[in-house]
């Protein structure tokens, strides 16, 4: 067994330059891909083409990350074990990659139906979502054997930074897209969701060329039943991992006003479609810029102190989205569109922050041989914690954006708490 980690240990060694570079590559390009069909912007306006049931918009971030969370217990099971787990990567990225293609197809082929465009898009948003959280265990794996601890923050640091670059850029093409392009609905869509696919499939084939180390695991599957009960059992002694979960948790209570700002900014303030290019841009240019700074708290200081940076940020969101409108009888209504672009600076750094912590700080308080239960009840947990977030939709609707945008502050507050009070796990190594 000792031989086996020493031999691995050394194959991360050898191939770490190409390793990095790829998974960078990767990063890169697939947030570019995200950027042009943004989840927290261009999303949100494209289904409110198709209705308007606020409901149906809170889904979208509901499904995109609960699919992502929510298989991972259940991968977990069947990938632990097994000392190599690229394939199932490599598996799940054809899905994907088809699913977003066929979405693709359908926008330019049904746009004169709307009813059935809105299904088309949530079923196969749906399957792209929920195939890369089952492809997401291997990956995350994948990543802990091969990019050690002192260079993870980079490694994460330079996915955000470059692909914050492209996403910069992408901007400019959703702007032109939606507001210069001339083509009408859902042509305009049609053609981002177009240029997501082709950067997509090549992001999706280079991960696929990592070299993967080969690391000790438990010998063995095991039932659903009790990789659930195994993961409950670490809550139960884990104090450390618990008071994390807990955090998390309450970020994800965050995520259900996140693709309300947009709509709150079209609604409250009237900004025309075309500011939601210059909104991301401005994001994507923060989350690339503050990334550099995050990875280098998270590499060369801890990733506790990150979380409680991020948390901070969190919380100045929602406050300047409900603080900014307040300023309209001091402002042009163009000027207040422009001050509005605050809220998505904020989200941009604040993402950027707690993505690298969150990731680096479950990554350090997982032991190697159960990395795939830590990693897979965490994500699945978080994954049906996702789902129930789409009740912002009904906030919004019985209540108002306000209510919303205030229960996203004690959320974040109490995130604030939980983050001050964390273990930090680099403060037990002697000499760090």
């Amino acid at each position: 067994m000792v031989k086996e980690f020493e031999a691995s240990s050394d194959i991360a060694i050898r191939h770490l330059r190409r390793n990095f570079i790829l998974g960078v590559l990767n990063g890169t390009l697939f947030q570019f891909s995200n950027a042009l069909i943004s989840p927290s912007l261009v999303l949100p306006l494209f289904v409110s083409h198709l209705t308007d049931a606020h409901l149906l918009v809170g889904l979208i971030p509901s499904i995109r990350q609960a699919g992502w969370f929510l298989p991972q217990l259940v991968a977990a099971r069947y990938v632990q074990h097994r000392p190599q787990k690229k394939v199932y990567y490599s598996a799940t990225a054809i899905v994907r990659a088809g699913s977003w293609g066929l979405l693709t197809i359908a926008l330019f082929t049904l746009g004169g139906s709307r009813p059935l465009l809105l299904a088309i898009f949530f079923s196969l948003f749906a399957v792209f979502s929920f195939s890369g959280g089952v492809g997401g265990i291997s990956f995350m794996d994948i990543v802990g054997k091969a990019i050690p601890m002192t260079r993870r923050g980079s490694f994460f640091g330079g996915r955000n930074f470059f692909g914050g670059i492209l996403a910069f850029m992408g901007g400019f093409i959703v702007k032109y897209a939606l507001d210069q392009s001339g083509y009408p609905f859902p042509t305009n869509f049609g053609l981002l969701f177009t240029l997501s696919f082709l950067t997509l499939s090549v992001a999706l084939f280079l991960f696929t060329q990592v070299v993967e180390p080969v690391e000790p695991v438990h010998e063995g599957e095991v039932s659903l039943l009790q990789e659930f009960q195994r993961g409950l059992e670490i809550v139960e002694n884990d104090a450390r991992y618990r008071q994390f979960l807990l955090l998390r948790l309450c970020f994800v209570a965050t995520q259900m006003a996140t693709p309300f700002y947009i709509l709150y900014a079209r609604e409250r303030l009237g900004i025309p479609e075309g500011m939601v290019g210059v909104y991301l841009s401005a994001m994507t240019l923060v989350s690339a810029g503050s990334s550099l700074v995050w990875s280098r708290i998270s590499d060369g200081r801890s990733n506790k102190l990150l979380l409680q940076i991020a948390s901070i940020l969190g919380l100045s969101t929602p406050l300047s989205a409900l603080f900014i409108p307040h300023l309209s009888g001091l402002l042009s209504p163009g000027g207040l569109g422009y001050l509005y672009g605050i809220v998505f600076l904020l989200l941009g750094s604040y993402t950027a922050g707690a993505q690298i912590g969150n990731i680096n700080f479950l990554l350090e308080i997982s032991p190697a041989a159960e990395r795939p239960i830590y990693l897979g009840f965490t994500n699945t947990l978080l994954g049906i914690a996702l789902l129930a977030s789409a009740v912002g939709g009904v906030i919004v609707e019985v209540a108002g954006f306000g209510v919303l945008f205030s229960l996203t502050l004690a959320f974040y507050a109490l995130a604030i708490g939980l983050s001050l009070t964390l273990r930090d796990p680099r403060e037990e190594i002697i000499g760090y």
